[in-house]
Formats: structure tokens, sequence, C-alpha cells
């Protein structure tokens, strides 16, 4: 129906891990980047660097942004998972085990998204 060849929604997950690992590893390069700047200030290149970096952006709003980025890929994700179970019939779902692990995990991660909405905004 949508060009997949099976209900696992999990191909279309995206790179979240590796943006996280990326947010993380540039604010560590950053910081301690700017340690060493300031604990060599005598040197001109180190002034410079420690000039150069950029300590105004906070670490929180990357994650919050690459959050929601994850959230609507849930969402969508699991929405066409969902579709995909009831246009072919709930029965043809569960037809085999892997196809009614499938199933389950998108209608939980379906559920899923709405919990974390819920807990994002308490």
């Amino acid at each position: 129906m949508f060009g997949v060849g099976d209900l696992n929604f999990f191909s279309n997950s995206g790179s979240m891990p590796l943006y996280f690992m990326i947010i993380l590893l540039s604010a560590m390069v950053s910081r301690l980047l700017l340690m060493i700047s300031k604990n060599l200030f005598r040197f001109k290149f180190c002034r410079r660097i420690g000039m150069a970096v950029d300590t105004s952006t906070k670490i929180a709003d990357p994650m919050i942004m690459l959050f929601f980025e994850g959230l609507t890929d849930l969402f969508l994700s699991s929405y066409l998972g969902i579709i995909a179970i009831f246009a072919n019939g709930a029965g043809s779902s569960f037809q085999s085990f892997s196809d009614a692990i499938s199933s389950l995990i998108s209608g939980l991660c379906f559920l899923n998204v709405f919990i974390l909405l819920a807990q994002a905004y308490k």
C-alpha cells in the first residue's frame, strides 16, 4: 500500500542516535576548547580559539528540537503502520509471529507518542 514490503516502521526511524551523539560531542569539544584556551591564555593562538568558541548555545535547545523531530518521526511512522494494519484488515496483520510483533509495536509506539507529549508539557 505504501511501497513498504512489511509492516515494520523501524526502517523509517531516521538517525536520531547519531544526531544525539553529534550534539553531545560538539558541546563537549566546545567546552574542552574553552577550558584549554583559558588555561593557555599566554599564547595568541589559544586566545583566538577562545574567542571563536561559541558559548551562547545551550545543549538543551538542540536536544528539545531533536526530541520533537524524533517524536514527529515516531508519530508519522507508527501512524502509517496503524493505517497499514487497518487497510489490510486487522486479522491479516496477525497471521505470522513477526507481523503480530510489528503490529503490536506500531500500536504501542502510537500510544507512546501521546504519553510523551503529555510528559513534555507537564
